[in-house]
């Protein structure tokens, strides 16, 4: 029980992590774009 908890704690989080690097990554390209 404890070790599966642990496994989604950590699979939520990578998921989180991950959706905030892309997140940041489109709005740096959006970014870039208006700037030119």
């Amino acid at each position: 029980m404890i070790l599966n908890s642990v496994t989604s704690v950590n699979q939520t989080l990578f998921g989180v992590s991950m959706s905030n690097y892309l997140l940041s990554l489109f709005s740096d390209m959006i970014c870039g774009v208006e700037r030119r």
